[in-house]
C-alpha cells in the first residue's frame, strides 16, 4: 500500500496486538507513542501486570546508519530498533534557537541525548572521549591557568577542565543556553554532583560566535585551547570550517607562550555527516590532515593525532 494506512493484527489467546502505523505526511507519530500504549496496552482480565510494549520507528526511504555519535540519529537508534527491552523518552525542549532536544532512556543502555534528532551523547560509553579530548593538552602544558573551549554543549568537558585545581578560569563561546541548561537538569544531574556552569572558574559567553569571537579578542592569553566541533552548533562549525586559516592563525596568537590546543575534527553532523557517508574514516583522516597542515603554516611547531576513536587532533606550541 502506497497511501497512509494502519493495520493490527491481534492473537487474543495470547494477549498479543501487533501494530502498524504508516503515514505519507510530515507529522510525527512520535507524539502520538503515549495515547496508543494508553488505548492498546490494558492488562488482561484476572491480571494485575502491565503489558510490555516494543515498537520502532521507521523513516521510509532511510537506510540504517553508522554507530558512532555525531553519526547516528534517533530514528536510526533507538527509535528504529525493535529488540530494546525499553526506549523512552524522559524528556524533551525547544531551545530559543528553535532546536529540538531529546533525551531517550533506552534499557540496558540508559540515557541517550539527541539534538534535531542526532546522537550528541550517551549516559555511557562517552567519558574516555571526553577524557582523551581534555586531559592530554592540559597535562602537556606545566601549569594550565586559563582555558579557553569553543563548543561544549553539555558540559562534560568542562567537567574534566575543572578536575584541575590549579586552573583558574574557563572561559565557554558559543554556547546555547538553553541547550546546557536542559542538559544540566535532565542528563548531567544524574551522573554528577555538581553542574559544572555554576563553578564560580567557568565564565559562559552567550550569543557570541566562536569565530567572531576568536577573531575580536585582544585579552590575557590562554594557556589551553579546547575546539570540539562536535559540541559546537552547526553554523558555527561551518564558519570555522570554510575559513581555517584565519580561524587557526587567531587561534594560535592567542595562546600563550607554552600554549596547547585540542581538537576535536570529527566535526559536527551537518558539516561531516554528508561528506563521511562518502568517504567514511578516510574524509575523517583527511580532515584531521588538512588541520595538521594549516595548523603547522600559521606556526604551530608540533603537531600530533592520537587515536581514541580517531576522532582527535591536538596540537602543541613549543
Amino acid at each position: 500500500l502506497l497511501e497512509s494506512h494502519i493495520a493490527l493484527h491481534t492473537w487474543p489467546s495470547h494477549g498479543v496486538i501487533a501494530l502498524d502505523l504508516f503515514t505519507c505526511g510530515s507529522a510525527s507519530l512520535l507524539d502520538s507513542m503515549p495515547l496508543i500504549e494508553e488505548l492498546f496496552a490494558i492488562p488482561r482480565k484476572g491480571r494485575n501486570s502491565q503489558p510490555t510494549v516494543h515498537w520502532a520507528y521507521k523513516r521510509r526511504g532511510f537506510k540504517d546508519q553508522s554507530a558512532l555519535v555525531g553519526l547516528r540519529d534517533t530514528f536510526a537508534y533507538p527509535l528504529g530498533i525493535h529488540g530494546m527491552e525499553m526506549k523512552k523518552e524522559v524528556a524533551s525542549t525547544k531551545t530559543s534557537t528553535g532546536k529540538r532536544v531529546r533525551v531517550y532512556d533506552v534499557e540496558p543502555l540508559g540515557l541517550h541525548f539527541y539534538v534535531d534528532g542526532i546522537l550528541k551523547d550517551t549516559f555511557v560509553g562517552q567519558a574516555a572521549a571526553y577524557e582523551s579530548f581534555v586531559h592530554p593538552p592540559m597535562l602537556a602544558h606545566e601549569s594550565p591557568k586559563k582555558v579557553l573551549a569553543l563548543g561544549a554543549g553539555l558540559g562534560q568537558s568542562i567537567q574534566e577542565v575543572l578536575k584541575y585545581n590549579g586552573m583558574d578560569q574557563a572561559t565557554v563561546v558559543g554556547a546555547d543556553k538553553d541547550l546546557m541548561n536542559f542538559a544540566c537538569e535532565n542528563f548531567l544531574a544524574l551522573n554528577t554532583e555538581s553542574r559544572c556552569f555554576d563553578d564560580p572558574r567557568v565564565k559562559i559567553v552567550e550569543d557570541q560566535r566562536p569565530l567572531d569571537w576568536v577573531s575580536n579578542y585582544d585579552g590575557e592569553a590562554f594557556d589551553v585551547v579546547l575546539v570540539d566541533l562536535l559540541e559546537m552548533e552547526e553554523e558555527y562549525a561551518n564558519e570555522i570550517i570554510a575559513n581555517l586559516r584565519v580561524f587557526l592563525d587567531k587561534l594560535y596568537s592567542i595562546l600563550s607562550r607554552n600554549g596547547v590546543a585540542s581538537v576535536n575534527v570529527f566535526g559536527s553532523a551537518r558539516v561531516v555527516d554528508s561528506r563521511a557517508r562518502k568517504g567514511g574514516t578516510q574524509y575523517l583522516k583527511g580532515v584531521q590532515s588538512i588541520f595538521a597542515e594549516v595548523m603547522k603554516s600559521v606556526g604551530f611547531e608540533q603537531s600530533f593525532a592520537y587515536e581514541e576513536n580517531d576522532v582527535s587532533l591536538p596540537e602543541t606550541r613549543l
